[in-house]
């Protein structure tokens, strides 16, 4: 059980879907995303975000002034123990515009694409069905990353 043997070792981008998932334990995605998050832990493979997350991810607790949601998500951002947090740069910014220019996403989406291709990730993990794979990024589905 866990992350695909395949994945094992590679550095996964992680959408702000999936730590959503984990935290606040959203959907049937809850224990998948969990069970990545674990997998990262472990130091099977490496999770990569943003730091665009950081604001996707604390928009709705702090409007609903859930302070204990707000402070998971402060912990579990930062770069350490298998995760790596990667700032929004000028040339990720640069390479966003051209995602978006190239393809339907919304500049947020283009901007964790180019993040996820700027640090080689092997796959951009969402369950956002309307991501393609972009810039040579391979999107994958959860679901099909996590075995459970």
């Amino acid at each position: 059980m866990g992350v695909i043997s395949r994945l094992h070792g590679q550095r996964l981008y992680l959408d702000s879907n999936v730590l959503i998932y984990a935290v606040e334990g959203l959907a049937e995605w809850a224990e998948k995303a969990r069970l990545l998050l674990a997998e990262v832990d472990q130091g099977r493979c490496v999770a990569v975000v943003s730091e665009l997350a950081i604001a996707e991810c604390l928009a709705k607790p702090l409007s609903e002034k859930r302070r204990d949601v707000v402070d998971v998500y402060l912990s579990l951002l930062q770069t350490g123990g298998g995760l790596l947090v990667v700032p929004v740069d000028r040339q990720i910014l640069i390479d966003a515009a051209a995602i978006r220019a190239e393809s339907a996403l919304k500049l947020a989406d283009a901007i964790h694409a180019a993040t996820a291709r700027a640090v080689n990730c092997a796959a951009f993990v969402t369950n956002d069905l309307r991501l393609h794979s972009y810039a040579g990024v391979q999107t994958a589905i959860l679901a099909d990353v996590v075995q459970t």
